[in-house]
């Protein structure tokens, strides 16, 4: 993965940054401690500013940060062997040293991911709770939209009481919408109906279908290749529910008694889910057993 000539710049000043920290522990003979510990936090808090900065070429690029460190760690080492100020007998001391490094790595670089610190699992806790709280969302979402669609269900005698029968596919389709927006309208999705004959061979079944997929991808601003298509074309004919744009774009067949009938469900500021598309559908049965009973 290439690195961007930002990522070079950071990683420069902080080069420079530690070089310049340690010339002058060395040219006023800081101690060998002040000049570990003091060298150490310097990169660390470079590295957690370049996270704030750019999170994704710090995750990116959190490999080469780790090496970094590492090499500093052992430049830093070699310094403390060379001027003396660890002893290569006193090992307990260079184990400290390297515990703290490898925990200074486990903290600050590897916290994000599921860790095994002490052979304990950990998730970070941001996660977890962005995880929860988009659950329950989830879940009292769905519990509004079971909720809604039930008192649907409910008034739907006192909605169809004394309704003319349609004369014509335009009343029928707009009959139609004005019963689904009873359940759409409050979650501000968008319907619309695309009416064509009742056909009894598949592949003329599929070509209108291939002809109304075109007008949905118009319509809707959704991309879709003749292969898309022809597919998509054959599985809606088999009365299969397609999601065209995940959490955005549902697109609903129905082959009814008076119309075959492909309805797409649009969202605004509520996703649209399989939950909505089930909704959907069941209206358009109730819809068109109404109708018929009606006639």
């Amino acid at each position: 993965m290439s690195i961007s000539k930002k990522e070079i710049y950071l990683l420069a000043f902080s080069v420079i940054m530690i070089v310049l920290a340690s010339g002058t522990a060395i040219l006023f003979s800081v101690s060998f401690m002040k000049l570990f510990f003091g060298s150490s936090i310097l990169y660390l808090f470079l590295a957690v500013v370049y996270y704030w900065v750019d999170s994704r070429g710090y995750w990116n690029n959190l490999g080469r940060i780790r090496r970094t460190f590492y090499l500093l760690f052992l430049i830093l080492i070699s310094v403390g062997f060379m001027t003396e100020s660890i002893s290569y007998l006193n090992w307990q001391q260079v184990i400290t040293f390297v515990a703290m490094a490898v925990f200074a790595d486990l903290a600050i670089f590897q916290t994000p991911h599921i860790l095994s610190i002490w052979n304990t699992v950990f998730v970070q806790e941001n996660e977890v709770r962005d995880a929860l709280k988009e659950s329950r969302q989830t879940i009292l979402m769905n519990a509004k939209k079971a909720e809604k669609f039930s008192e649907v269900i409910q008034n739907t005698d006192i909605h169809f009481d004394e309704m003319p029968f349609p004369v014509s596919g335009k009343e029928y389709e707009q009959q139609m919408e004005e019963y689904i927006c009873l359940y759409s309208g409050v979650f501000g999705f968008a319907i619309t109906i695309f009416l064509f004959p009742v056909l009894e061979s598949k592949k003329e079944k599929e070509l209108h279908i291939d002809k109304t997929l075109k007008n949905i991808s118009i319509r809707h601003a959704h991309q879709m290749t003749e292969d898309d298509r022809e597919q998509l074309a054959v599985e809606l004919s088999e009365g299969q529910i397609q999601v065209l744009q995940e959490d955005r774009l549902i697109a609903i067949p129905y082959f009814g008694n008076y119309y075959s009938i492909i309805v797409t469900v649009e969202a605004k500021d509520v996703a649209v889910d399989p939950i909505d598309a089930s909704h959907v559908s069941s209206l358009l049965y109730i819809f068109d057993w109404y109708m018929e009973g009606i006639d």
